[in-house]
């Protein structure tokens, strides 16, 4: 169980990292940050961000980028 919250973490943070163009230890960091400032878990941020609704209320703008769409989708 725990790999597989790791797993969706990590994944999440590969989105943040593909979006914004930084290193995915930035966008751990960043999560982490959000994690902090709203009071939630670091997996409910990452599932947060996974859900396709949810990542404008995180504070990351979304863009029309298709293909990280996807990568944060699959």
């Amino acid at each position: 169980m725990r790999a597989a919250r790791w797993h969706r973490i990590h994944q999440a943070a590969g989105c943040v990292a593909a979006r914004e163009d930084c290193s995915t230890a930035e966008a751990l960091a960043w999560l982490q940050a959000v994690s902090a400032r709203d009071g939630l878990s670091l997996l409910e941020v990452a599932d947060g961000l996974l859900q396709p609704s949810t990542e404008s209320e995180l504070g990351l703008p979304r863009q029309d980028d298709r293909a990280t769409e996807t990568v944060c989708r699959a």
